[in-house]
Formats: C-alpha cells, structure tokens, sequence
C-alpha cells in the first residue's frame, strides 16, 4: 500500500509539474498595443500618358502600429481594424472632410510585418474634397486622423502631418 501511494504521489508531482511548464507557454499575453503613427503626402493624380488632373489627387498615406509580428497577426485575426480620417486644420476648429477609410485583415494596403501593422495606401481626393476653407484663393492645410481599434473596440489615435497646398487655388 505504501509503495502505491509513493507512485501515486510521484505521479501527482510529476503532472503538476507538466501542467505548470505547459500553462506558462500558453499563457503569454499578447502586448498591448500603446503606440501608432501616421504620414501623410498629397500630389496629383497622373492620368495614363503622364498628363496630370488638375483636380484630382493621391493621398499618400502611412499608418505604423508597433509590436511583434506574432502579436499583430493575432490582432488582425480577432477583428481589429485600422481607420483613416481626412482633415482640414483651422485656427478654431479643424474641419472634417472625408472618411473612414477602413483597412482590416481583407484589405490589400494592410500588411502584417515583423514589427508590427502597417497601413500603405492611396486615397483619391477630389479637389472639392481638399479644398478645406472654401475660398479659392487661400492655402489649404489637410492632415489625416489615425485609429488602430481591437477586436475588444480598445482604441489609439494619431494625427499625421500637416500638408500645406503649394499655391492658391484648389489644393
């Protein structure tokens, strides 16, 4: 009897000490993600042959959420989403103009890297859309408005640059 119990003890140890090695490899938490950034460039929209529409532009926009790949990709697959407003800045108030563009797991320009989410993508802006103040001869000041939300709707923003027109007129 006693040479049953000492097995049934050594037993008992040896599973718990299997349980506790196999519990702290499952059992390490995704990081948090704390910390977005964004970038934002405007030029105009090139027709095929080279020929520019004057009122037609491309919003180069970058959207960076770091952490690692592991824990990005477990993002993407349980419904975080990445979002992108387009803003015009005001003395007062700044002005919304366009969005959300959103980008999750189906989205070509959403990529998941080593270090973390990424966002590279073309937003077409109509010269309406830019023209942030409504008067034709003054500057125009655009900047986009980031948002990475989990799949639990946690939420972190960014604001990007701001891009100033480089004339009067539409953007």
């Amino acid at each position: 009897m006693a040479k049953i119990s000492r097995r049934v003890g050594r037993a008992l140890i040896g599973l718990g000490s299997t349980a506790a090695i196999m519990c702290s490899f499952m059992a390490s938490p995704a990081s948090a993600a704390t910390v977005i950034s964004s970038s934002l460039s405007i030029n105009n929209t090139p027709a095929p042959g080279g020929v520019l529409f004057i009122n037609n532009y491309d919003m180069h926009v970058s959207v960076w959420v770091p952490m690692t790949q592991t824990d990005a990709a477990g993002y993407m697959w349980n419904g975080a989403s990445v979002t992108v407003d387009t803003w015009g800045q005001d003395t007062f108030a700044n002005d919304f103009l366009a969005g959300p563009k959103i980008f999750n797991l189906s989205s070509s320009q959403l990529h998941v890297e080593s270090d973390g989410i990424h966002v590279d993508a073309i937003i077409q802006a109509s010269c309406s859309v830019l023209d942030e103040d409504g008067a034709p001869l003054d500057n125009d000041e655009i900047f986009v408005k980031a948002k990475f939300i989990d799949g639990d709707g946690a939420t972190i923003k960014t604001s990007s640059n701001v891009v100033k027109n480089r004339n009067f007129g539409c953007y």
